[in-house]
């Protein structure tokens, strides 16, 4: 497998982009609680990372292919704000394909903690039942 070399921040490209000038190549359906929890944050002005996208088709389409930040670029769009920042990549399909799958599975889960006692209930647990597994943190 080709490894994908790491940029330097000399190298990077981030732009201001049009949200109507993004294509989602792969669409993810999301859980509504924590996407609501991101409107609101940058509904209050919270600062979020640049969601990436891949420059190699603009010519041809018009368009950024989206490679990673599909909730940000929702988020974005729901709130009515024109443009996002973007991390500017020019890679083929296949490597595109490769960054979208690592950023999805190596995204942690959300903690189960909704109230401060579900906080205690875990804290009670022996240390080893607390620890979680990728298997089942990712549902498998």
């Amino acid at each position: 497998m080709r490894k994908i070399a790491i940029r330097t921040m000399a190298q990077r490209e981030y732009r201001m982009i049009p949200v109507d000038q993004i294509r989602v190549v792969v669409d993810r359906a999301r859980k509504q609680g924590p996407f609501a929890v991101n409107v609101r944050s940058l509904k209050l002005g919270a600062y979020f990372k640049p969601i990436l996208v891949n420059k190699r088709h603009l010519a041809e389409t018009g368009r950024y292919d989206l490679i990673c930040g599909e909730g940000r670029l929702t988020a974005h769009k729901q709130l009515g704000k024109t443009h996002i920042i973007a991390d500017v990549w020019d890679v083929d399909d296949a490597t595109a394909y490769r960054i979208a799958l690592s950023e999805s599975h190596a995204t942690p889960a959300p903690p189960y903690v909704r109230t401060p006692g579900d906080l205690r209930a875990a804290f009670r647990r022996p240390r080893r039942q607390r620890r979680t597994t990728g298997r089942q943190r990712f549902g498998l």
